[in-house]
């Protein structure tokens, strides 16, 4: 049960970090071999190997959405006896971001986690708006 309080407080710490737009405090215990999935159809949209690619992809994504909110509903921790530092996590959350253009989006979706010695080896992100709204302000700004 422990672990399961320390992944939880961690997981907010991490999301608080991501809304802050502090993308090196956010992405600090990923492995360097991470895969991250977003879903859809948009630029943004694909599999993500390793921080080469990981790290690019949510600063694209911060200069995309300058002002951003994840509101975390629950956090699901599967193993909630493991005190060690592997295990999985859903968290669900909803989101409101405003693009370059100040355009506003509203979503909700659910991020997948895997955890291995206490790193993240794998992010796979659900999202259940898939409204056209959600895919005009996914796109870049016009400028």
């Amino acid at each position: 049960m422990i672990g399961a309080i320390i992944a939880q407080q961690k997981t907010r710490e991490k999301f608080a970090a991501r809304n802050r737009g502090d993308i090196d405090a956010f992405l600090d215990n990923w492995a360097e071999n991470a895969t991250f999935i977003f879903p859809g159809q948009s630029e943004m949209s694909g599999i993500f190997h390793g921080m080469s690619e990981i790290r690019p992809w949510f600063k694209q994504f911060r200069q995309q959405f300058p002002q951003v909110n994840f509101e975390i509903k629950q956090i699901f921790v599967g193993r909630i006896w493991a005190i060690g530092a592997t295990n999985e996590l859903a968290v669900q959350w909803n989101t409101t971001l405003w693009n370059r253009d100040n355009q506003k989006m509203q979503g909700e979706g659910v991020t997948i986690v895997h955890l291995q010695k206490g790193q993240l080896v794998l992010a796979h992100e659900f999202i259940f708006d898939l409204s056209p709204s959600f895919f005009q302000a996914n796109q870049p700004a016009a400028h």
